[in-house]
């Protein structure tokens, strides 16, 4: 499950140390899985004994994430994202239901500190494309997602930014009802629906803006990491007579080669990866206020 360094101008835990939470992150989640996946297979799981019913008592770390009565956190983060019914019937619907319970964590951890909070969105619990690059993403993946950043001195949401191992991708995510879509001009493109024909802005536009900020970034700390420009529309066809340079086009026939061609490469964080990361929360935008002090006793490092 890739990894939420920077969510829009929230505060983030990443940000105060990106050499410390992403090992901490793939720790503790193996930790959990392993014992998750161990109730489960000794016929131990159930709803009263399961990971969002453990009774509320003061406790750190991923224990008081599971918990879901009494808790100091907003009711985003005590609500599961899956509404379960019943047990999980085998290991995939298991680790379905892990990964959607990790969701509320991640969103806490891109919006609070030890002794800072954003008012966060609680509408990002139920976006559809957060939830998809967080869960079929592998852990070494990390992701900024449409942060505020300052292009020129003047603050932009930039599009999302996953660093790879290898690479820096800047994807815009184009979730259209058409049957294609296809280039007409540099400022606008076609989309086909039932209605016929219509315009539609460029997805390269918000690509441009957000990778002079990354080009920006790379030339003031002399990165060499590469970098890709990506359209994803896995809900329609993009016809396209070529790529622009630097760019990909990613629509329903190729969407799950790429996603597999991400989850294939098996390798650990790179200090490198880490490096880049760190510069990029370095230029984004934070609002955030502080912690009550009967917060910040209670809250995991």
């Amino acid at each position: 499950m890739a990894q939420l360094i920077k969510l829009q101008d929230y505060i983030s835990r990443y940000e105060s140390n990106i050499y410390h939470y992403p090992a901490k992150y793939i720790r503790l989640k193996q930790q959990k899985w392993n014992q998750l996946k161990r109730q489960w297979e000794n016929g131990e799981f159930n709803k009263s004994s399961g990971p969002s019913q453990i009774p509320e008592r003061k406790t750190t770390g991923w224990k008081q994430f599971f918990t879901r009565k009494n808790t100091i956190e907003p009711n985003y983060e005590n609500e599961s994202v899956l509404e379960n019914t019943e047990n999980p019937k085998n290991i995939n619907e298991l680790k379905k239901y892990f990964l959607d319970e990790l969701l509320p964590f991640q969103l806490k951890w891109a919006s609070t500190t030890l002794l800072e909070r954003s008012f966060i969105d609680p509408g990002f619990k139920e976006d559809l494309h957060l939830q998809m690059l967080l869960q079929r993403l592998p852990d070494h993946y990390l992701i900024l997602y449409k942060p505020i950043v300052e292009v020129n001195k003047a603050p932009m949401e930039a599009g999302i930014i996953i660093i790879g191992p290898y690479e820096v991708e800047v994807i815009n995510y184009i979730d259209v009802e058409a049957d294609y879509i296809s280039p007409y001009s540099q400022k606008q493109w076609h989309k086909e629906t039932n209605e016929g024909k219509r315009t539609m802005s460029s997805p390269l536009l918000s690509l441009k803006r957000t990778e002079t900020y990354l080009r920006s970034i790379m030339s003031t700390y002399d990165f060499g990491l590469e970098y890709r420009l990506t359209v994803l529309a896995p809900g329609t066809t993009i016809y396209a007579s070529k790529e622009p340079y630097l760019t990909s086009y990613v629509d329903e026939r190729s969407f799950e080669r790429w996603l597999m061609e991400k989850r294939m490469l098996s390798t650990p964080l790179k200090h490198s990866q880490l490096m880049m990361a760190e510069k990029l929360l370095k230029h984004t935008r934070t609002a955030a206020v502080k912690r009550p002090e009967w917060e910040e006793s209670s809250i995991e490092e």
